[in-house]
């Protein structure tokens, strides 16, 4: 299960980021059985597991994918 080991070990102390304009993540696993909700507000995340590593990375890639970076504009000269 999810909760289980040091994925989410105990409440979230500090201030949640979207009191100051930041944001929040909500993690959101599906098993056969139920959905397991880890909310970054609530619980300390550890992000050093493999699990939240791995959940990262597919993250950035479909934000990416979405959102792709913008490629530099070359200036244009015109022949003098």
């Amino acid at each position: 299960m999810i909760h289980k080991g040091k994925k989410r070990s105990h409440p979230f102390q500090g201030t949640c980021p979207i009191a100051y304009d930041g944001t929040k993540t909500v993690y959101s696993f599906y098993t056969s059985t139920k959905t397991q909700k880890i909310d970054s507000c609530e619980v300390e995340v550890n992000l050093a597991h493999p699990l939240f590593k791995r959940t990262e990375v597919i993250r950035s890639q479909v934000f990416f994918q979405v959102y792709p970076p913008e490629k530099p504009i070359q200036p244009q000269i015109q022949g003098r």
